[in-house]
């Protein structure tokens, strides 16, 4: 097992459990079906919620199954729900979803590379690069 499965290994317990409590304001569980093999998979990730819509971000490359099957379930606050999700790349929307996410989460900065300044607002330079950089915004409504 690689190191990235062993360390989502245990959030995906959590996050799965009656114990979702502990994580699940910060976190949710998103599975999708895997463009090449079919297979579904599931990953824990950091989320902000604005009604029905769920917003994440990564720069891992499992986005790229979603760009030809949007169709997704989000396990939140221990509620499955099936979704559509789109993927927003280098764009501002992309860029003030990050910052928005990094405001409302300030410790999913230090993974993102965003900093925030004295008030918690998210720099606006840093979730620019990030952005330019590969990271890519996930809509899920």
């Amino acid at each position: 097992m690689d190191a990235k499965k062993t360390l989502n290994a245990l959030p995906r317990y959590i996050l799965r459990s009656p114990l979702h409590r502990l994580m699940s304001d910060r976190y949710m569980l998103l599975s999708f079906l895997g463009r090449r093999s079919g297979h579904t998979y599931t990953t824990p990730v950091a989320y902000l919620r604005d009604g029905d819509t769920v917003i994440v971000t990564t720069d891992s490359p499992w986005w790229l199954n979603l760009v030809d099957s949007p169709w997704v379930e989000v396990t939140l606050r221990g509620d499955a729900h099936a979704g559509r999700a789109e993927v927003i790349r280098a764009t501002d929307e992309a860029v003030e979803g990050l910052s928005a996410l990094v405001e409302a989460l300030p410790s999913y900065g230090r993974f993102a590379d965003v900093r925030r300044d004295d008030e918690g607002r998210a720099n606006r330079e840093d979730a620019t690069r990030a952005i330019h950089n590969g990271r890519v915004l996930i809509r899920i409504e």
